[in-house]
């Protein structure tokens, strides 16, 4: 029996709910000085905006992590990562949390994208109001924002295909990137999922059967292109965990620095994301210290 949109958009209530169990009991953002919604398109949608927040003055490294949160492409906010957030701000980082819309069967993962970039291309338009580092910059992601990070990676390091989507950076550049249980071959994501049609156009958009928009998105098809150290963490309960297996299997194919940390505890906690959902877990934990180790051994410092 093939998962419905119905079933998803119930999955994800009870998802929701369990998040705002967890925000409860996450720091509380007046401990870091900060900068909210700023909107970077001006139409006044929630989904527009940004989060920065700055690390401790005792603390601070000026250095930059761009975050991108996941939610199947349907579901989540920035507002859920800053549990992470919090994370590499006691590290020194500063941390920027993107945003984009959810798809609703209308919009789709390109129009989402393209959301993300206009972000990064207003905060490297406003990086000294900001009081923002850029020269030292690195991109994290989740799950369908690990997916997003990859493909926004791959732009900054190719023209092309940066150019044949109109999709460009203001010449900006990322040190490194790390992603968490990300999707990494976004064609097989679609075509082997286990779900209606309904389903799949809710979750990847109306083209969910258009070969050049799979191929555009599909970070593996460009992945030979990516010029820069690629972390990835997976785990046990970690339903996409094949998507880093073959992420790291790529990256060693195609001769790319790749550190693949995969934790093997069968703790029901250490499920998918749980560096981001449960980031106390001391599996969690390692995993977000070996995070700011890649970080400080990419940048030379």
């Amino acid at each position: 029996m093939k998962i419905g949109k119905t079933a998803l958009k119930i999955a994800f209530y009870f998802v929701a709910k369990m998040d705002r169990k967890r925000m409860r009991s996450w720091p509380s953002i007046d401990q870091y000085e900060h900068v909210l919604d700023v909107d970077a398109i001006g139409e006044g949608n929630f989904y527009h905006c940004f989060d920065v927040f700055y690390a401790p003055k005792d603390k601070r490294l000026g250095k930059t992590v761009f975050d991108i949160h996941g939610g199947a492409y349907i579901y989540g906010d920035r507002k859920n990562n800053f549990g992470f957030a919090s994370v590499l701000l006691e590290k020194g980082y500063d941390v920027v949390l993107l945003d984009y819309e959810k798809n609703d069967g209308k919009r789709d993962c390109l129009g989402q994208v393209r959301t993300l970039v206009r972000q990064i291309q207003y905060i490297k338009d406003h990086e000294k109001e900001l009081n923002l580092n850029l020269e030292h910059a690195f991109i994290t992601g989740d799950s369908a924002g690990g997916h997003f990070a990859l493909f926004i990676a791959e732009i900054a390091a190719n023209k092309d295909l940066s150019a044949q989507n109109g999709l460009y950076l203001n010449g900006i550049s990322f040190k490194a990137i790390a992603v968490c249980c990300p999707v990494f071959d976004f064609r097989r994501a679609v075509g082997g999922s286990s779900m209606t049609a309904g389903a799949k156009r809710l979750m990847f958009g109306p083209r969910y059967q258009d070969e050049d928009y799979l191929k555009l998105l599909d970070v593996r098809a460009h992945y030979a292109e990516l010029d820069i150290p690629v972390f990835v963490s997976s785990c046990v309960r970690d339903f996409l965990k094949q998507e880093s297996f073959d992420l790291a299997s790529e990256s060693k194919r195609n001769e790319k620095t790749c550190t693949f940390l995969f934790i093997e505890d069968d703790d029901k906690l250490v499920d998918h994301v749980h560096n981001i959902t449960e980031f106390r877990h001391p599996e969690s934990i390692r995993v977000n210290d070996a995070i700011d180790a890649f970080f400080r051994k990419a940048d030379g410092k």
